[in-house]
């Protein structure tokens, strides 16, 4: 698993090097929130996956 977040962090790192300093933080800030949305997304379907919907 490591290894997958250290590839996705070494790509976005890539894509935004050409930017300024500036730039690259506020990729990383909509990269942030969106990972978060991701993994509230994920924790839900799990949720809803084990049935411990009512």
């Amino acid at each position: 698993m490591e290894e997958i977040v250290n590839r996705i962090v070494a790509y976005a790192k890539q894509q935004a090097k050409e930017l300024s300093l500036q730039d690259q933080a506020l990729v990383y800030q909509e990269l942030e929130g969106r990972m978060s949305d991701l993994n509230l997304q994920a924790l839900h379907d799990d949720y809803l996956a084990d049935g411990l919907y009512c």
